[in-house]
């Protein structure tokens, strides 16, 4: 007996008269699954999107909490310098953004009283040292931005039953790892979907190749454009889901519901697997001053990374 689509499925004439044999979701999840990404417009990736029920848990960033953002150099003192790119600029697909459009990726540290959780992220995220491999030596500056809400965010969070399952030491993925199960538990075409999505956002994606990135732009492009929430928060690829979580804010949303607070001078110093860094100094947005910080010695940075003296180590532009 032929099958024919009818509303939210395929359906066939069984014993019983009429039944479901693939829902809309699972079908549209089967589209997406089959598409060469490569190739594929983002027409086409946007067709079958807009078909599923994306199943996310829906949670809200409330005011005073800070978000770091991370950007490669120093010496950034405005606005300007660290928020998000000009649309114009944006040409190429990223994890949470079309061509064309913007948003301000940043970090949720899992401990708002530990705010060095969001800023190792954000050396991860963005380090040439670190994308470069345990092996890699050298320093390299990196910029980290705190930003304050100041109005509640309404965030979408991707995230599935098995979320980098062993993580402990992230808060904030168990909690919403938990609400996930007690919303979606019992609905394994939820689960199906959930466990899609995250590994859309969570895989390693190398530079030449940003049209890996198509399904999950489309999803945050639906979320934030069409099903209008601020922001989406996603477990860090980089640090194996740890100590908090990345997230893509709307433009507007930064405009109006953020304020930038100061901005950090940092140096990451890596040999190897060892690697620390230290804060220069940091730039107090509203009082328009720095304040120096107490570092330590470079001796002792080299002992810590295994080295007698750090002059040789490359700068990494």
């Amino acid at each position: 007996m032929p099958c024919r689509w009818c509303g939210r499925g395929w359906w066939r004439f069984g014993n019983n008269g009429y039944e479901i044999i693939m829902t809309q979701n699972e079908f549209a999840l089967h589209q997406l699954k089959s598409l060469n990404l490569e190739v594929a417009s983002i027409e086409e990736v946007q067709k079958w999107a807009k078909c599923i029920q994306i199943p996310i848990v829906a949670t809200e960033i409330i005011e005073g909490t800070y978000i770091c953002r991370a950007r490669r150099g120093k010496g950034y003192i405005r606005w300007e310098d660290v928020t998000y790119r000009p649309a114009k600029d944006c040409t190429n697909l990223q994890r949470a953004s079309l061509p064309g459009k913007t948003v301000l990726y940043g970090v949720i540290s899992d401990d708002q009283h530990h705010l060095e959780n969001g800023r190792a992220i954000g050396v991860a995220e963005c380090s040439k040292l670190a994308a470069s491999g345990k092996d890699s030596v050298g320093k390299e500056y990196i910029s980290n931005s705190q930003w304050i809400v100041k109005q509640p965010i309404q965030t979408a969070c991707i995230v599935s039953k098995d979320s980098y399952n062993g993580v402990e030491n992230n808060v904030l993925l168990n909690v919403i790892k938990s609400d996930f199960i007690a919303k979606f538990g019992g609905n394994q075409e939820a689960i199906n979907l959930a466990s899609f999505v995250e590994g859309e956002f969570s895989k390693v994606v190398k530079p030449s190749c940003d049209y890996e990135y198509k399904i999950s732009a489309v999803i945050s492009d639906l979320l934030l454009n069409t099903y209008d929430f601020d922001a989406i928060a996603y477990p860090s690829v980089k640090m194996g889901g740890q100590v908090g979580l990345n997230i893509a804010i709307r433009p507007d949303t930064v405009d109006s519901k953020l304020v930038l607070d100061n901005i950090a001078d940092q140096c990451y110093y890596k040999n190897g697997e060892e690697g620390i860094v230290e804060i220069e100094r940091v730039f107090y947005v509203t009082q328009q001053c720095y304040w120096e910080e107490n570092q330590i010695s470079k001796e002792i940075i080299a002992e810590k990374i295994g080295l007698k003296t750090l002059a040789d180590l490359p700068l990494i532009n």
